[in-house]
């Protein structure tokens, strides 16, 4: 297996976070993406990987839950809108071929999920995968596995890059306010807006190098590249927990 690069150049352009298994997930910021409202955080998420998919889970803070719509139109409520690109393209000024456009939300006090787009020729609209919604006086936990069938065509191999964005969609207040994780979804679809979530098997830590494989693969040095590092779902060899740190 070649090695992956750690060392990059220009590293205050990039955040570079490695996260816990969603088993065990880990309360050090270096483990989590933040999404802030002003000077304050309205929602923390991690994203993990084992034989069952993507996982996913996030905390948003604050707020009275409030979804009156269905179906395509969930957006307009309290939502999260996912948004993942498995091939990496970036194709700019739409979503890449191969994206998945994921809504998680809550309509009749029941979970719902909806795939605006799919890459793998799988029905669009109500989807069925593993997924929760916790509605509390504090917020909201959102918890989800992504079966890899729907990210194709995903190698889940060591240094394995995609394209991740996440906008939380509050509502709650009735005036529409979208905060987000990386672009791409709101404000005009774009996947080159999107940020990356690379797989880390052997818990290295990834850096620009690992992404950037070809100049013609580059970022405009204006935007700041999110990243995010997976950690298998595995129990190390010594049964302690699997912890992490920043490359």
């Amino acid at each position: 297996m070649p090695a992956v690069q750690v060392e990059y150049a220009h590293a205050d352009r990039f955040t570079a976070v490695l996260l816990a298994s969603a088993d065990a997930p880990s309360s050090a910021p270096t483990c989590r993406g933040e999404i802030l409202d002003g000077e304050s955080t309205k929602a923390t998420h991690t994203i993990s990987f084992g034989p069952d998919g993507l996982r996913f889970e996030a905390r948003v803070h604050g707020g009275r839950f409030s979804q009156p719509h269905r179906d395509a139109d969930i957006w307009r409520g309290d939502c999260l809108q996912l948004g993942l690109d498995p091939a990496f393209h970036r194709t700019p000024h739409r979503h890449a071929p191969g994206s998945l456009i994921l809504g998680l939300t809550q309509v009749d006090d029941r979970p719902y999920a909806h795939a605006w787009k799919r890459g793998d020729a799988g029905p669009t609209g109500a989807i069925q995968l593993p997924y929760s919604l916790a509605v509390d006086d504090q917020g909201q936990t959102y918890r989800a596995a992504i079966p890899w069938a729907m990210l194709p065509p995903l190698a889940r191999d060591h240094g394995q890059s995609l394209g991740f964005s996440l906008s939380v969609n509050a509502h709650d207040t009735g005036e529409a306010r979208y905060h987000t994780w990386a672009g791409g979804i709101i404000g005009g679809q774009d996947s080159s807006k999107f940020g990356v979530v690379i797989l880390d098997r052997l818990g290295l830590g990834v850096g620009a190098e690992a992404i950037n494989r070809e100049p013609a693969d580059s970022y405009d040095p204006a935007q700041t590249l999110q990243l995010e590092v997976l950690v298998p779902v595995v129990a190390p060899a010594n049964g302690k927990p699997a912890g992490c740190a920043a490359r």
